[in-house]
């Protein structure tokens, strides 16, 4: 494997970075650290969601009111699991629609996986402990928050509709 990159427009809370987190983290582990030549991992993301901020304020579903807070969190928690997040951020034309991680192999072929509706589409799930959900957006620094997420254990659920997954190798 030579490259890896992924592809959302709704990157604004921590739950979505996590869970994209912890897909890098199963595909890397499934594959094996041998196979894993790139220490990269392309993501591109939008500067602002387009219906307006997520009202709810430190959860784990909360958007982070600085986006720039939230490209370093980002960066910190790939570079805690020992991979450099190289981050391109731009407006919702120029990242396109469709949420995607391609992944290139040494041999030219490359793996499509599209996501119906990406990682921001999951959720977590109702716990009875409110704290389970807690994420403070603002009082630690990004390298905590960072660590924070990469190390995260919660419960996730869909939403009523399930995530269909489009597969392609060429």
């Amino acid at each position: 494997m030579v490259a890896v990159a992924y592809r959302d427009r709704y990157l604004f809370t921590p739950l979505s970075v996590a869970l994209l987190l912890e897909v890098i983290r199963g595909f890397r582990a499934t594959i094996g650290q041998a196979r894993w030549a790139s220490n990269e991992v392309e993501v591109s993301t939008t500067n602002r969601r387009s219906t307006g901020d997520n009202a709810s304020r430190n959860r784990v579903w909360s958007d982070w009111l600085d986006l720039e807070l939230r490209d370093q969190v980002l960066r910190a928690a790939f570079d805690y699991l020992g991979t450099v997040a190289r981050l391109r951020v731009g407006d919702t034309s120029s990242t396109g629609h469709g949420r995607v991680l391609e992944v290139a192999w040494s041999s030219g072929k490359r793996l499509t996986l599209r996501l119906d509706q990406g990682v921001s589409y999951w959720r977590a799930a109702t716990a009875r402990n409110r704290l389970v959900s807690h994420f403070d957006l603002n009082s630690e620094p990004a390298d905590a928050q960072g660590k924070k997420l990469a190390d995260m254990t919660l419960n996730i659920e869909a939403g009523h509709l399930s995530t269909q997954l489009f597969i392609k190798v060429r």
